[in-house]
């Protein structure tokens, strides 16, 4: 079936002419029938079409895969169709991946984020990636995070900015530098308890002058 009038230029078509025309020597595995339809631009519903540009495997890298290793042609060919279609039908779709075919297809965008799997390439940025938390193993269940892929696609480009842990404003503006207060005093301008103040003083947080005084809470 002949591609419609009007979806190829006259450019596209000689391309594709000198594109069949073409032919390479090669030790690889090839396969007839896709080379006989290789460049050519094949029809789908009224103004798409599909074009395979390039290949990898053929049946036998299928075999191969599934029976992880063997000697060439010590297996029958109906036996490799028969595990072929056993693996198939049974959805054991690894060895398959062992050939690959390059498209270039004319199809509408909402078809086309259907079409591709996420396995392969995802186009919707509201997509989540799930990932284990090591939590998980600790407390014995299992804890994921969800992260969009818009989002890890910025941390990819941009980095990750971790966000800082929630602390207790400490109101540094408040203190003068050139004065002395008392824990009571400094506690109510940070906002903070006085049993905190006196840690950080123990710590070595902050600098401590004892003066003598009346009040005990000094």
């Amino acid at each position: 079936m002949p591609i419609q009038e009007g979806a190829l230029t006259d450019d596209q078509r000689a391309e594709i002419d000198a594109s069949r025309a073409r032919t390479s020597e090669t030790r690889r595995v090839t396969v007839p029938a896709l080379e006989e339809i290789l460049y050519r631009p094949l029809p789908v519903l009224d103004r798409g079409f599909v074009r395979i540009i390039d290949y990898m495997g053929d049946d036998a890298a299928i075999v191969q895969a599934a029976r992880v290793s063997y000697g060439t042609g010590t297996k029958k060919r109906r036996d490799d169709a028969g595990l072929i279609r056993y693996l198939m039908r049974h959805r054991h779709t690894s060895p398959f991946e062992m050939c690959d075919i390059k498209i270039h297809a004319k199809l509408p965008i909402f078809v086309a984020r259907q079409w591709i799997r996420h396995r392969t390439a995802c186009l919707s940025g509201d997509t989540k990636l799930y990932f284990d938390l090591p939590s998980a193993v600790r407390n014995g269940r299992r804890a994921r995070l969800g992260t969009p892929l818009s989002k890890v696609f910025r941390m990819w480009h941009e980095g990750s900015q971790h966000r800082l842990p929630k602390h207790k404003p400490v109101h540094a503006d408040r203190v003068a530098a050139d004065r002395f207060y008392s824990v009571p005093e400094l506690a109510r301008l940070v906002e903070r308890r006085e049993e905190s103040i006196r840690t950080m003083i123990s710590a070595g947080f902050l600098q401590a002058e004892r003066r003598r005084t009346s009040d005990p809470r000094e």
